[in-house]
């Protein structure tokens, strides 16, 4: 007996939408398995969000290959900004703008271009880099005030990273938007850690991760009586990723209370179910908030550690790891501090 492919059981759709959605998933797959006989057929696809396609489809022998294309780089910013600015291809501030557009996708590197386009065309002239400059929203410059936050926020991720031995930081860095700017992502700081890669998890694992995202707000509410809302506010935020961790405790790993197991059960990209969940809501909160806590309590133990690297953080702007050694707890003191 023949049947038709179907989508994964327990598959969750939007009610409105579930039987429509069933019913192309399930002729999509038809589809994919009707190939099979047709040699030289390859079959592409693109997704923006690959947590909410559906596993029957991503299976072997169907679309069982998988490549992560991340946003672009600083030098593969400026590629493809002279991709479209051929003009411009030989003009070295063009490395320099790609440089200082962190976070942005090629779409919008192609707006950009466009638009700086549109500007030469108004004036009857060749594109110049000025107006690629012209369309650039310059960071305001970070004020003494501010950068000292900055400073203690990454300070606090970063001692706590090290201090639960998560992984090697390779670096911390803050941003005044006028001598240094952002250059991976768009933030006003980073610490850099390399973690290894595991064939397995603990609850401590997760723990210590979560612990440490929070690290940062917990460090602003320490030194400076409460925090700002860099933890917070984007998909990713240190608040997403610790709250994506601690619904995948509970939900997928049995980390949690309970010992149930519902991947899926909560969509991660609408925090609106999350709070639909009365019994999930209340245990992710409660984790949350003891890592906080404890992230709040190593840092107010370490707090001459924390401000000692605040302080360097705020006039060097950069550290890696061999300058990050001096500012461990127990670390041999230093009258003189040199740049390298």
């Amino acid at each position: 007996m023949t049947g038709l492919p179907c989508a994964t059981p327990g598959t969750k759709f939007p009610s409105q939408h579930e039987t429509y959605s069933t019913t192309v998933v399930n002729a999509l797959l038809e589809c994919l398995d009707g190939i099979g006989d047709r040699e030289g057929v390859v079959v592409l696809g693109a997704c923006n969000h690959p947590q909410k396609i559906d596993p029957a489809l991503l299976r072997s022998g169907r679309l069982e290959k998988h490549v992560s294309f991340p946003l672009p780089d600083a030098v593969g910013r400026s590629e493809i900004l002279a991709f479209h600015l051929p003009s411009l291809s030989e003009e070295p501030a063009l490395k320099e703008i790609g440089a200082r557009l962190p976070g942005k996708s090629g779409a919008d590197l192609e707006r950009l271009a466009r638009e700086a386009r549109r500007i030469a065309r108004r004036e009857n002239r060749s594109v110049t880099i000025d107006d690629v400059r012209a369309r650039i929203k310059v960071p305001a410059p970070l004020d003494a005030a501010t950068l000292h936050r900055v400073a203690i926020h990454e300070a606090g991720h970063a001692i706590v990273a090290h201090a639960l031995f998560i992984g090697k930081i390779e670096r911390v860095e803050i941003y005044d938007n006028v001598h240094r700017f952002a250059t991976v992502m768009d933030a006003n700081g980073l610490t850099a850690v390399e973690i290894s890669a595991r064939e397995f998890t603990t609850r401590w694992d997760i723990i210590k991760m979560i612990t440490m995202h929070l690290a940062g707000a917990a460090a602003e509410d320490l030194v400076l009586g409460h925090r700002s809302n860099w933890a917070s506010g984007t998909r990713d935020s240190d608040l997403s990723q610790a709250t994506t961790l601690a619904i995948k405790m509970v939900t997928e790993y049995g980390f949690g209370n309970s010992l149930y197991f519902l991947p899926g059960s909560v969509d991660i990209e609408s925090a609106v179910t999350l709070w639909e969940d009365q019994p999930l809501r209340d245990e992710v909160t409660e984790i949350l908030q003891e890592q906080y806590q404890r992230a709040r309590d190593m840092l107010d133990g370490l707090r001459p550690t924390l401000l000692k690297l605040a302080d360097a953080l705020v006039k060097e702007k950069s550290l890696d790891s061999g300058q990050l050694e001096l500012y461990w707890p127990g670390a041999p003191k230093r009258t003189n501090v040199l740049r390298q």
